[in-house]
């Protein structure tokens, strides 16, 4: 049986040469043991090691990306910006961006100035870079559906010059109290910035139904709008709340002074009665008409025409005047009586005429000459039309005054104070008395009542 003597066979010592090897073999095993890695020391290793080199990339980026970013200061819209607004400097600021090659304005502090009244032709949201094809000069007009309307502003409250730029309040002027109508305080309107001045005219350009509404204020206003100042540095709300309060007080206390000087109301209806006014004529007198005075009350007739015999003036009722004021009566009836107090100025084709009674004086002669003689007037001059003599009462009238004067003149008497007294409660005899303006009127006869 054979011996494989390579790894068998009888060991042979070693030399000396051989023994320092080994040993140095051993301590190099020993050495890479000692500092190996176990397989968790690995992997943890292996992370750090990607975390470093990512960061070390990020870094890198940033360098190079810095290297090439030009930030810049623009031009930019400072707020909302409406097609058709008058632009001031204040709607611009500025922002810093990277543009390259997109189109801007760089900013200085000139730049919004360059835009100052300029009307926009954009809606600009705030933050937009501002380009001039945005913008138009304000003297190209109103801009798409816009309108020009011009509001003259009244100046009055004001020491110094209105100037494009200033903030001011449009103020309503107000309405001073009445007896008839309480009126309203002068009071603020709004606030704005004067951005186009035309003189003292504001110039506006504005949608159509912005338009409508400025129209509608100003004609509600009835006059030019007010116009002050904010002071410069000073709160707008502010100012224009204490405008308000003092306005207010000023037009309370004038409202207070008009309640006190305001006549006491006069009478009322009572139960189940209508007040009725009635217009009086005192053209039959030349002494005043007053409240309480006992008068009598007057169909004013009407005069004969060639084909209308018209009819007499005649007395209707003796009454005393009560609630009378500047030639109007105030009743108060049932409603039967006020149908027919209603009616009766329709009925005679005019107001009816009223003549005071003097004290002592006997009514019923008193009524009965004045009817007879206004009743003997009206049929001479109906008989004279009738026979062609005359074609109207103007010249009935003319007739008989020509008729009376030849006896006086030729006789060269004047009637005594006697018989001047006899005919003065009528002031009709003798000549007729010259019809009120209603007399003309074609009316149906009236039946002598009131009603």
């Amino acid at each position: 049986m054979s011996v494989d003597t390579r790894t068998h066979g009888p060991s042979v010592p070693a030399t000396g040469d051989e023994r320092e090897t080994e040993g140095a073999d051993a301590l190099a095993a020993d050495e890479r043991k000692r500092f190996s890695l176990s397989p968790r020391g690995r992997r943890t290793a292996l992370v750090a090691a990607g975390l470093v080199g990512m960061l070390v990339s990020v870094a890198g980026f940033v360098i190079v990306s810095d290297a090439f970013d030009s930030r810049s200061e623009v031009l930019v819209a400072a707020r909302d910006i409406t097609v058709g607004e008058i632009l001031s400097a204040s709607d611009f600021t500025s922002d810093s961006a990277v543009m390259g090659g997109i189109p801007h304005i760089p900013y200085t502090d000139e730049a919004p100035f360059s835009f100052d009244g300029m009307v926009a032709t954009h809606d600009v949201v705030a933050g937009t870079p501002i380009l001039f094809d945005m913008v138009i000069a304000r003297a190209a007009g109103p801009v798409g559906n816009q309108l020009e309307l011009l509001v003259p502003l009244d100046t009055s409250l004001e020491t110094t010059e209105l100037s494009i730029g200033d903030t001011v309040l449009l103020i309503d002027r107000g309405q001073e109290p009445s007896l008839e109508d309480s009126g309203r305080p002068r009071q603020v309107i709004r606030s704005m910035e004067l951005r186009d001045l035309d003189g003292t005219s504001l110039r506006l350009l504005l949608t159509p139904a912005e338009w409508g509404e400025w129209r509608q204020l100003l004609r509600f206003l009835g006059a030019s709008p007010l116009v002050r100042k904010v002071p410069l540095g000073g709160d707008t709300d502010t100012f224009a709340e204490g405008l308000n309060e003092v306005w207010a007080d000023e037009w309370e206390a004038a409202v207070a002074r008009l309640q006190e000087s305001r006549p006491p109301p006069g009478p009322l209806p009572g139960p189940g009665e209508l007040e009725v006014r009635l217009g009086l004529d005192t053209s039959l007198t030349v002494t005043d008409v007053r409240d309480g005075d006992r008068v009598l009350l007057i169909d004013p007739g009407a005069a004969p025409e060639p084909d209308d015999d018209g009819r007499p003036r005649s007395v209707i009722m003796e009454m005393t005047l009560n609630n009378y004021a500047a030639g109007v009566m105030r009743m108060f009836v049932t409603p039967e009586d006020w149908i027919a107090w209603r009616a009766l100025p329709v009925r005679l084709g005019a107001n009816p005429m009223v003549l005071p009674i003097p004290a002592g004086t006997d009514v019923d002669d008193m009524r009965a000459r004045l009817d007879a003689a206004w009743q003997a007037e009206w049929t001479g001059n109906r008989q004279l039309i009738q026979d062609g003599t005359v074609r109207n009462l103007d010249e009935a009238l003319e007739l008989s005054g020509a008729q009376a004067e030849a006896p006086d003149q030729a006789a060269g008497e004047t009637p005594d104070a006697g018989e001047t007294a006899e005919t003065a409660p009528g002031g009709a005899e003798g000549g007729g008395v010259e019809p009120s303006t209603g007399e003309t009127a074609e009316t149906a006869p009236g039946d002598g009542e009131a009603g």
